[in-house]
């Protein structure tokens, strides 16, 4: 599921969103009840900025 993720993180930012949706589309799918709130408490980034860009091209990618 990480590279998954790591796939939609990487193409938010390019505005690939057709790969973006799709690598998000996955992660669903591996894990219907994924939550981007707990997975931003995850995050192991000291920098508020990084945990947040990362939140931001998920949610630009369509995870909720």
């Amino acid at each position: 599921m990480a590279v998954w993720l790591n796939l939609a993180v990487a193409y938010s930012p390019l505005d690939r969103m057709e790969e973006a949706r799709a690598a998000v589309s996955e992660v669903l799918k591996l894990s219907p009840n994924f939550s981007l709130e707990h997975f931003a408490k995850t995050l192991p980034y000291k920098s508020e900025a990084v945990r947040q860009a990362i939140v931001d091209a998920l949610r630009k990618a369509g995870m909720n």
